[in-house]
Formats: C-alpha cells, sequence, structure tokens
C-alpha cells in the first residue's frame, strides 16, 4: 500500500468512526454535528453538540480510530487545543480495551477552573454528557 493510500484509508476510516459517534449521539438524543476543516475550528474538535437554537455548546468532542491507546492523551490535547475556550474536552477513542467490546472515552472537563482527566465506557459517558448539556445554558 502506497502512502498516499494509506493516508486515504486512514482518512476514511476516522470519518467513519466520526458518523457512527454522531449517530450515537443522536440515537441518545443529543443533537450534533460534525466539524469539518474549514467551520471555523481548528483540527482539534471532530462534532460539536447543537444547542435548539443550532449554535453550538462549549463542548469539544475528539474522535479518533486507532488501536493505539496511548491515542487518547493526544486526542484529548487536540480537543483542548482546538477550542481552549470550552467548557468540556472529550476524545472518543475506537480502542477497546482487551476483553471489553466497548469503546473507550477519555474526558477532560473544568472543576474549580483545574482541568479533570476522567475515562469512562461509551455508554457511561453519554449519560455523563446529557445530564451535562442538561445543566448548560441554552
Amino acid at each position: 500500500m502506497t502512502p498516499t493510500h494509506r493516508g486515504r484509508y486512514s482518512r476514511a476510516k476516522g470519518v467513519r468512526w466520526e458518523r457512527k459517534v454522531c449517530r450515537l449521539l443522536r440515537a441518545a438524543g443529543l443533537p450534533c454535528r460534525r466539524v469539518l476543516e474549514y467551520d471555523g475550528h481548528s483540527h482539534g474538535v471532530d462534532i460539536v453538540l447543537l444547542k435548539h437554537d443550532g449554535s453550538s455548546h462549549p463542548i469539544a468532542l475528539q474522535c479518533k480510530a486507532t488501536r493505539n491507546p496511548n491515542d487518547l492523551s493526544r486526542g484529548l490535547a487536540q480537543a483542548a487545543s482546538g477550542w481552549p475556550k470550552a467548557a468540556f474536552w472529550a476524545c472518543l477513542h475506537a480502542y477497546t480495551a482487551p476483553g471489553s467490546q466497548k469503546a473507550v472515552v477519555t474526558v477532560l472537563h473544568r472543576f474549580n477552573g483545574q482541568p479533570q482527566p476522567t475515562s469512562a465506557t461509551l455508554p457511561a459517558f453519554l449519560t455523563l454528557l446529557k445530564s451535562l448539556v442538561d445543566r448548560l445554558p441554552s
């Protein structure tokens, strides 16, 4: 496989994961959209959650479709640098821990002004995200 084909395959795999995450978020009752490179965000934000008026919540979601668990922290750093004023950053990683069928999510949120890293499975993350969105101003 040439480097061009490898890059194209990698991008396509990432897009498929982003679309799957969007479907899961919408199924959980969280309106969202994928962020394209020309949407005004840097490369650190892949998905934003939408308010009723169409604007976005201050939540930055980064998706990683790799098998390397170390990409969780890299994705989290990309989300935080891509939207530094967000109140909440998360990296949704397609990696599954050995013996598990659930994707891993690493979350970085602000509590008392300090970032707090947390890891969760995808179902637990969706529950956390829904409660967070309910507490945010509309």
